[in-house]
């Protein structure tokens, strides 16, 4: 059984947690199986992004955990999120964390947009009960600026692949949609071109 970002907000506001909300959107030039890589590419996290370290604990086929230690610019501070992975579909993923009394839920979806292009859909839902709810603005201020800097540092990488498959190139994927497991075997040769190219 897994929960929908929907179903998780609804189990949480039936125990009086109030949220609010934020979503970004973005096209780019690859494939949905690009961003999807991207995601669950559990050793780049540690060698590409400037503003989190992640301490990995578990990397399944469908669902990762780990401790990151999200730097937090504003305050100038780092602070630990236990953070929870999940495949829900295709091109589907679940996370969330919490930190004290907020909960952050986050849903992302990657999109066929045209021919090879990818519209990638990301949600978030900050969650608390009571008066700290009057810290939700700034929480968003916060992982709408995290958000950006995240992106700057993926797309590159999403956008090579696109460039690469453009020019006669594959990716190996072992199942219908990436395993978290699987960005760990860096010794496997996973692009090849296509035959008779």
């Amino acid at each position: 059984m897994k929960k929908s970002y929907e179903q998780l907000i609804e189990s949480l506001k039936a125990q009086g947690f109030k949220f609010t909300f934020a979503e970004f959107d973005e096209i780019g030039n690859y494939l949905p199986e690009d961003s999807d890589w991207n995601y669950k590419d559990v050793t780049h996290l540690n060698h590409v992004h400037t503003k989190v370290h992640s301490v990995l604990a578990t990397a399944l086929d469908d669902m990762t955990t780990c401790i990151n230690l999200q730097n937090i610019s504003l305050l100038g501070v780092k602070i630990p999120l236990s953070m929870v992975n999940y495949e829900f579909d295709k091109f589907n993923q679940i996370y969330f964390t919490s930190s004290g009394p907020f909960v952050i839920i986050g849903n992302t979806l990657s999109e066929l947009h045209g021919k090879d292009q990818t519209k990638v859909i990301t949600k978030f839902a900050i969650g608390s009960k009571g008066f700290v709810s009057i810290f939700h603005p700034l929480i968003k201020f916060v992982l709408s600026k995290n958000h950006k800097k995240l992106m700057e540092e993926d797309t590159p990488m999403r956008v090579r692949r696109g460039l690469l498959r453009k020019n006669g190139h594959s990716f190996y994927i072992p199942k219908e949609t990436y395993p978290f497991y699987f960005s760990e075997e860096i010794s496997r040769s996973n692009i090849f071109l296509k035959k008779n190219r």
